[in-house]
């Protein structure tokens, strides 16, 4: 039985005695209304005509309760040729995870949506225009089949905080509260530019070679960002698990999960212990925008592609990135 089945599915409450005052402070995100139109928009993006080449479903025990884990695999002449390169990660361009299949498919076709935009846009004529030059990534960018783009702006607002935060937390410039769990530590990052809570989830693992696995979340409360970080950390927890029990497991190529597996390790977990016990060493880094906009295509047939991209921290030459 995999490990990531022992953690209640809504977070426990905070004793808000101990939170520190910033995130107390904190008001979060302003709830709205949101319509999504995926049954609608989604209908046929794996028909004849379609950008989605295969669709595949199945469940997996997460904090408690059964989830419904999709994947999305865009057309051969829509990809990059680097899904080989990934030992860790599935190939498919676009996962989700839903309490329904309906919801995990809607997210998982979201994701690989916004994947296709970002494969064509990335080498296109407009490249500068998105800032690809200064934060080559999909971190940031986000996909919704709703009316209006509104939404997809917001998610995509939501997950460039997430890495930025993360990084700038990993280097010294933002403070944190640590809440523990009797299988994790859930992670508090301070971020004043953002509404909503940035939330770090450290699961516990007992592996031979990996102690730990990580996840971020945000969300407009902190039991929102928390489930969304636990989330994100058992998904990863179930691929080191698998990883752990493969005969020859192939070394990683990609510098993504290269880092994943070394924070993973006994000597990776040991440095994140020591940035949760160190102060913040260096100044506020405010977030620097170089883009915040729509990127338009074919694939704004089916949803809104909206890109909010961060220019990337000055690093320390030591700690490196941590997410982005």
């Amino acid at each position: 039985m995999s490990t990531t089945t022992q953690l209640t599915a809504a977070p426990l409450p905070y004793d808000r005695a101990r939170a520190p005052a910033w995130f107390l402070g904190k008001t979060g995100a302003a709830r709205r209304f949101v319509l999504n139109l995926a049954p609608l928009r989604y209908a046929f993006v794996a028909e004849k005509g379609g950008p989605i080449a295969e669709l595949e479903h199945g469940q997996a025990p997460f904090l408690g309760r059964t989830w419904h884990l999709s994947r999305a695999t865009l057309h051969e002449a829509l990809r990059p040729p680097l899904a080989d390169d990934l030992c860790l990660f599935h190939s498919a361009d676009g996962s989700g995870v839903g309490t329904t299949r309906l919801e995990s498919r809607a997210k998982a076709i979201s994701e690989a949506l916004e994947r296709w935009a970002y494969y064509e846009t990335v080498s296109g004529p407009d490249h500068v225009l998105y800032g690809y030059p200064y934060a080559n990534s999909t971190k940031g960018m986000a996909a919704f089949p709703g009316i209006w783009s509104r939404q997809a702006r917001r998610l995509a607002m939501a997950e460039s905080f997430e890495y930025h935060t993360a990084d700038a937390w990993w280097n010294g410039a933002l403070d944190h509260w640590s809440v523990d769990r009797d299988d994790s530590t859930v992670v508090f990052i301070e971020q004043p530019h953002f509404a909503g809570f940035v939330a770090l989830a450290i699961r516990c693992l007992e592996l031979p070679d990996y102690v730990a696995a990580y996840g971020f979340g945000s969300g407009a409360t902190p039991e929102e960002a928390e489930m969304k970080a636990q989330l994100e950390a058992s998904r990863v927890e179930l691929l080191l698990e698998h990883r752990s029990r493969a005969a020859n497991p192939r070394p990683p190529v990609l510098l993504e999960e290269q880092r994943m597996l070394f924070l993973a390790s006994p000597q990776g977990h040991r440095l994140v212990r020591d940035r949760l016990a160190a102060s913040p060493w260096r100044g506020p880094i405010p977030p620097k925008v170089v883009f915040d906009g729509p990127v338009k295509g074919p694939w704004s047939k089916y949803t809104h592609v909206w890109r909010y991209a961060l220019e990337p921290i000055d690093l320390d030459s030591q700690l490196g990135r941590f997410a982005a």
